[in-house]
């Protein structure tokens, strides 16, 4: 009977705001990886440099990021292949010990079977 492998979900899409563009003064732009590299006074739309509003503080994304994801499934990975080694290697181990006490077992009935058989005489029979 075939196995049946169990249907993983895919991770949720996450939206995450960062890295992002800002704008500065003077035509300057940049990407920023964090809001915490945005310096002051530079903010997420042109039209609004030079304007009061504060740049706001994104908030930590939700969920694993895609790094930390594919660092997840290569060590289950990683996990997996080591395990199904330590059981490839078990199982040779336990057939050499298997081979190796059938051939003492095929030298002792060998060795007995060369020996000379003599007849015992049961008591009485003399």
């Amino acid at each position: 009977m075939p196995s049946i492998k169990k249907i993983e979900e895919a991770p949720k899409y996450v939206h995450q705001a960062w890295p992002s563009w800002r704008y500065g003064p003077n035509g300057k732009s940049g990407v920023f990886n964090h809001a915490e590299e945005v310096p002051d006074g530079w903010v997420d739309n042109p039209a609004n440099v030079g304007k009061a509003a504060a740049t706001p503080k994104a908030t930590p994304p939700v969920g694993p990021s895609a790094t930390e994801i594919a660092a997840k499934k290569a060590a289950d990975d990683k996990a997996k292949a080591d395990a199904a080694a330590k059981v490839k290697a078990d199982a040779e181990a336990k057939q050499a010990e298997l081979e190796a006490k059938a051939k003492l077992d095929a030298e002792a009935k060998a060795i007995e079977d060369a020996k000379p058989k003599t007849a015992v005489n049961p008591p009485g029979s003399m």
